[in-house]
């Protein structure tokens, strides 16, 4: 982010959101860049790859698939190869391959405080064994999201200062801001049908449809919504440009256990995307 200049290739190392975001935002700035990974957004479902795959490839983001397993210098170049043989020759490398909690220089046992390597142990209250010592966020080992650290930050605070036991578990709605933004909150298809079986249903409609998306002029995307043969929602993925936004929405369906008759009677203002969330249910 000091860059005060543009490599003329780089690659990324990790298909996950940082290093999707990060390689489109130096692409648009004019690099060449590799994605370097055996998926590209590999939590997400298969329809979502293959959106960002397309859009990938029409800017000239190359996909190299395959888990890197070697790097080295040649002058002042970096070669990287895959564990499927395929090699790439760039000018930087951007290491985006995940983290993990760094707490062994705490001495948390001397207060009696328990971890691993996923990180400090809590319950669903975000108690450490050290009931006086709470924990909250990355260094918990679950999700690694801004807006989930605050969210137990938050519950973890009102449990130390007042009388509460307010539990920790909560939805994560999840949005990589690439563009077009990929948003998911609850299950995914694939973990609807496992989870309920024949109960399980999908409504999908594609962004080329969508009035609002039209005039825009976007058409690479989706609107996907899970739910129920009793009509609950316990899904959805959203492709487009305001696909953050529209993420809350679901979210607020899901936790207030709504069926898609009740969504279809939330009057949605027109022409916006969210109307096509009325217009499936």
């Amino acid at each position: 982010f000091s860059w005060n200049s543009i490599p003329d290739s780089i690659a990324v190392l990790g298909g996950g959101p940082i290093g999707s975001e990060l390689a489109q935002a130096f692409s648009r700035l004019g690099a060449k860049v590799y994605v370097v990974a055996s998926k590209l957004m590999p939590k997400e479902d298969k329809g979502v790859r293959e959106v960002m795959e397309k859009v990938f490839a029409n800017e000239g983001i190359e996909v190299v698939g395959g888990r890197a397993s070697d790097a080295q210098m040649k002058g002042n170049k970096v070669i990287v190869t895959t564990d499927t043989g395929k090699t790439v020759e760039v000018d930087h490398l951007l290491v985006s391959a995940g983290r993990r909690p760094n707490v062994e220089s705490l001495r948390l046992e001397n207060a009696k405080v328990k971890y691993n390597t996923k990180g400090i142990m809590v319950d669903g209250r975000l108690r450490t064994s050290a009931e006086h010592i709470a924990a909250a966020g990355d260094c918990t080992g679950g999700q690694q999201f801004t807006h989930l650290a605050g969210f137990q930050a938050f519950v973890a605070l009102r449990n130390l200062v007042l009388p509460l036991n307010d539990s920790a578990e909560a939805l994560v709605p999840r949005v990589t801001f690439t563009d077009p933004e990929v948003g998911h909150v609850g299950l995914t298809e694939e973990e609807n049908v496992a989870k309920h079986g024949k109960r399980a249903r999908v409504v999908r409609r594609e962004l080329r449809g969508i009035d609002r998306a039209v005039c825009e002029n976007e058409s690479e995307g989706f609107f996907k919504i899970m739910y129920l043969s009793n009509g609950r929602i316990t899904g959805a993925t959203i492709v487009c440009s305001r696909a953050g936004e529209i993420l809350n929405q679901m979210a607020t369906a899901i936790v207030a256990k709504m069926t898609m008759t009740q969504l279809a009677k939330v009057m949605h203002a027109y022409p916006s995307f969210s109307f096509e969330i009325q217009s499936m249910a």
